[in-house]
């Protein structure tokens, strides 16, 4: 559910045995689908999906950021995603206030199925640079969860330094449709 995206599922600890409590993301590649896309009888929304993953299979990601600086609210946004078709994917600040959640929702509306954010609030340069580079560094696109695994993990197991970026702290939406 929309009310969810931002709830750090990565962290969630489990524990083996008589050891520390651990975050998932040490042991798994956790990433979020969309419900609602899931569960919609709207044949348009199903086949806008399946024809983004179809050419983000074909076409590798061609990202989408979010704020934009000549995008003048979520409608425009919108109207945007839905005349580029060859954008597979969005970079979005957290979707904590109700124009940034807008915005996924309506990226969800389009078809588009992967999504990343930094849950602590605005996506900075640096991390967005940083995403850039993990979508370029792949081969195929089903190689991004566990890019984004290995991110998640190099955070969990270093200090935090002033210079770190906070990749524990990404939101990941991958909502393959296969």
């Amino acid at each position: 559910p929309y009310e969810l995206l931002n709830h750090d599922v990565a962290g969630l600890t489990y524990r083996i045995g008589d050891g520390e409590p651990m975050p998932l993301s040490l042991k798994y590649g956790v990433h979020l689908r969309s419900l609602e896309r899931m569960r919609a009888d709207d044949p348009l929304w199903r086949d806008q999906w399946l024809e983004r993953w179809s050419t983000l299979r074909a076409h590798g990601v061609l990202s989408h950021d979010w704020p934009d600086p000549d995008v003048d609210g979520v409608g425009m946004w919108q109207r945007r995603l839905a005349g580029e078709a060859m954008h597979t994917a969005v970079v979005l600040d957290a979707p904590t206030d109700a124009i940034a959640q807008a915005a996924l929702k309506a990226a969800i509306a389009e078809g588009i199925g992967l999504a990343v954010w930094d849950r602590a609030g605005v996506f900075v340069e640096a991390g967005r640079q940083m995403m850039s580079a993990v979508f370029a560094s792949v081969q195929t696109p089903i190689q991004i969860p566990m890019a984004i695994h290995r991110l998640r993990q190099k955070a969990e197991s270093r200090r935090p330094g002033p210079a770190e970026l906070h990749l524990k702290d990404i939101g990941f939406l991958w909502d393959d449709p296969t």
